[in-house]
């Protein structure tokens, strides 16, 4: 069973500052999984997105 991962956990997991997987989440318009109060949960595959977002904007800047 796949975990649901806040933008904090998802930040820990990749060794990347909270600020830059927020703009990622925010400039992409990924949607959550579901709310928990105010905290936005999204499944585990978002990490190999987020992983791959990232790495098509190094390319595009290089």
């Amino acid at each position: 069973m796949a975990r649901a991962l806040t933008i904090g956990e998802i930040a820990r997991r990749l060794n990347w500052p909270n600020h830059v997987v927020e703009y990622l989440i925010r400039s992409r318009r990924i949607e959550p999984a579901f709310r928990a109060g105010n905290l936005r949960v999204f499944p585990e595959t978002i990490i190999d997105q987020l992983r791959q977002e990232r790495s098509c904007r190094k390319e595009l800047v290089a």
